[in-house]
């Protein structure tokens, strides 16, 4: 998947693999286009494919974070790097996933010890259970995985409000920090905007208040 966006002042790039883990990016799928693209800011969104299993473990989860950090910074010194957590979800449509909390905790700890910013979609979709409210509300589809056109549209919008809360709403901020790879989310989420309020039960949420040293 390749898609790029130009906005005012800001050009956005899409870029990924269906299917694709921490694991796989790490060892096998070749980032060098990362160098042509040299972005400020590049946003992670890996974590599901990693522990999609009723069987699977988090015992390299950890390595294999921190290996693709390495392998990303290797090529991009200068990038700033955020985290998100998986969303909730289901296994065969009715199994929860009993890893996935852990494995958001570890990623939680992964973006804290690298310096990375972080926004626990986890944590802002509702955590435990979450994923049924959302397919009440038609933001996740019938394989409770994977989010719908317009729950895409909506983790769209809550991120964006959180990215630019975080970097503009703080007092004194006009622009990306000096050093970018100090940014962090807010402890308090934004408030849901009003062109989501039709949608009953979806909480605005919380992001986990990361410190980076």
């Amino acid at each position: 998947i390749r898609q790029k966006d130009t906005f005012e002042n800001v050009t956005v790039n899409v870029l990924g693999m269906n299917g694709v883990s921490f694991k796989q990016y790490k060892n096998k799928v070749d980032l060098k286009l990362l160098s042509v693209i040299n972005p400020d800011f590049m946003v992670l969104v890996l974590g599901t494919n990693d522990v999609f299993s009723r069987y699977a473990d988090t015992v390299d989860l950890r390595s294999n974070i921190t290996g693709l950090i390495t392998k990303v910074r290797q090529l991009l010194p200068e990038t700033a790097l955020l985290l998100v957590t998986p969303n909730d979800h289901l296994i065969s449509k009715r199994y929860k996933n009993q890893v996935l909390p852990l494995a958001c905790s570890i990623i939680r700890d992964v973006a804290k010890k690298e310096c990375c910013g972080l926004w626990d979609f986890y944590s802002v979709m509702g955590g435990d259970s979450s994923v049924r409210r959302w397919r009440k509300n038609e933001l996740i589809q019938a394989d409770y995985v994977h989010l719908t056109k317009k729950g895409y549209a909506y983790q769209g919008e809550l991120f964006y409000n959180a990215l630019k809360n975080a970097i503009f709403d703080s007092p004194g901020n006009n622009q990306f920090p000096e050093t970018p790879q100090s940014l962090i989310m807010e402890a308090v989420f934004p408030e849901t905007p009003q062109t989501n309020r039709d949608l009953p039960g979806i909480d605005s949420g919380i992001v986990v208040p990361e410190t980076v040293e």
